[in-house]
């Protein structure tokens, strides 16, 4: 199998990159916002705000509900590679197991 094959979207492997990431925006909200307390406010006088984290292998952080900076939008790009990726590895695995 070649990398152009390996890397062609189909409906599969966009429904699975999807739900892959949407697993993991479930857990890293608990993991990070519950298990380490990532979710706190700081005082509005010195200019803090919330803050809130998601996403697995690399988090982004929402500042008072804000998303927009390069930072989260590097970061949720870096995460769906890597979901797709991963999603083509299995893919590419169940196929050879199947034959």
């Amino acid at each position: 199998m070649k990398w152009k094959e390996f890397l062609r979207p189909t409906k599969g492997k966009l429904i699975l990159t999807f739900i892959f990431f949407s697993i993991t925006l479930l857990i890293s909200d608990f993991f990070y916002n519950e298990v380490l307390i990532f979710n706190f406010c700081t005082l509005k006088v010195t200019g803090g705000g919330c803050f809130r984290a998601f996403g697995l292998p690399l988090p982004f952080v929402l500042v008072d509900g804000s998303f927009l900076n390069l930072d989260n939008i590097i970061a949720l790009v870096i995460d769906i590679l890597f979901w797709y990726f991963l999603t083509s590895l299995i893919v590419k695995i169940y196929n050879k197991v199947k034959k």
